[in-house]
């Protein structure tokens, strides 16, 4: 189980990265009329990061509730984690976005 979540981790901060990458290339095109195109980037990895951090914040918490024999303890508890990280990133990345547009 542990190896499972390790690869699990892996591929999320993997993707996370490359979708990050993605969205700075489209939020540099100032002069491109794409910009659609760059918010629904944006729209698109805040939203799977919010997502991945609450579902992994789940499963983590499923093992270790499982492992430990305190059921709701760990699972509501990373899963208020996982979604406090994931609307502070949105707020970091949305102000961000706001500063380029306010430059450009």
């Amino acid at each position: 189980m542990k190896k499972l979540l390790i690869k699990l981790w892996r591929i999320l901060v993997f993707c996370g990265e490359h979708m990050k990458v993605l969205v700075i290339n489209f939020m540099t095109d100032k002069g491109k009329k794409n910009t659609w195109l760059r918010y629904a980037a944006l729209g698109s990895s805040i939203a799977t990061t919010l997502a991945g951090l609450a579902g992994g914040g789940f499963f983590l918490g499923k093992y270790l509730d499982d492992r430990w024999g305190t059921d709701p303890i760990f699972k509501i508890g990373l899963i208020i984690i996982g979604v406090f990280l994931g609307i502070s990133y949105m707020i970091v990345t949305l102000n961000k976005l706001g500063k380029m547009d306010d430059d450009g």
